[in-house]
């Protein structure tokens, strides 16, 4: 799939001028010099997306539409995912499923689609493509002809109902960021209109304004990762969790310190490809030498 440059928004936008001088001619394939000035002379139907690709390669530009490459973003740098990442995740166990859900990645995305019959007839034309950013990332667009992710939806949901894992966000688009009560989400359910503003609300006969609804949702990757782990990591595999952020947080959850076993299970489930004794060493550089008491671990006294 061939991938895109970043072109800012800067290029991308066309002015008067250049839709002026392409109309009347005076701006043509043969003499335009600028993108902006190839993009408008696509709009307005006098060169086709292909013959813009073309006029960029030979420039040394990046395309104007495609994927971006993926190097741009990492989801498996990110603290937090949105739930619609996460049921990529939970669904394809494929960092690129997440990547494309991902709003950070497809602000860079550009396609080329059909003027509009109801476009501003300073522009119109009826062989014309526009640029335009590709749509928000959705469930649908993840079901890739198959029941996958509907599926991993109500596993995520099933795993926040039981408390395996939190939600926070704010409730009714206001407020500080909380944690969504596990015991809501017996009658919560996802919306995904984008992935950056995801929203759930009660399926009761009320108007959504009157709903309990919260906007903004993450989920800690961490624990995603722990909960779904990666079903084959490898050695030099890129995207293995970080295992000091991954005991951290096992820390945190727990409240007390981890015991060696229960480190090497958690790592083992996220998919951290560190062997025994590298989690041992990963472990004690976080909480210190611990000695077996009779309720678990605990600090080593001086």
């Amino acid at each position: 799939m061939k991938t895109s440059g970043r072109f800012t928004p800067e290029i991308m936008r066309v002015g008067k001028g250049s839709w002026k001088s392409v109309r009347e001619g005076r701006i043509t394939p043969q003499n335009a010099k600028r993108p902006e000035e190839i993009i408008a002379l696509v709009r307005l139907g006098k060169m086709t997306p292909d013959q813009a690709e073309n006029w960029a390669e030979c420039e040394g530009m990046p395309p104007f539409a495609g994927r971006p490459d993926p190097s741009i973003f990492d989801p498996m740098a990110r603290p937090s995912w949105t739930p619609l990442q996460v049921v990529a995740w939970i669904a394809y166990r494929d960092v690129d499923k997440v990547r494309d859900a991902s709003t950070e990645f497809r602000i860079n995305w550009y396609v080329w689609r059909e003027v509009a019959e109801s476009d501003n007839e300073w522009v119109q034309s009826k062989n014309g493509m526009r640029l335009e950013h590709v749509s928000d990332a959705s469930l649908l667009e993840l079901l890739n002809d198959d029941a996958i992710a509907p599926s991993a939806e109500n596993e995520l949901i099933a795993r926040l109902i039981a408390g395996d894992v939190t939600c926070s966000g704010f409730m009714n688009s206001g407020g500080q960021r909380a944690v969504v009560p596990a015991i809501q989400w017996n009658d919560l359910r996802f919306h995904f209109g984008g992935d950056n503003v995801a929203l759930v609300s009660m399926w009761q006969d009320a108007p959504v304004a009157a709903m309990v609804h919260y906007t903004d949702l993450l989920i800690e990757r961490a624990r995603v990762l722990e909960l779904w782990p990666s079903p084959s990591p490898s050695i030099g595999d890129s995207h293995s969790p970080d295992l000091t952020e991954l005991l951290n947080e096992a820390i945190k959850r727990k409240g007390a310190p981890l015991g060696t076993r229960e480190a090497e299970e958690i790592a083992s489930r996220a998919g951290a490809i560190e062997n025994q004794k590298k989690v041992g060493e990963v472990l004690e550089s976080i909480q210190g030498k611990q000695k077996q008491g009779p309720r678990g671990p605990r600090t080593k006294r001086a």
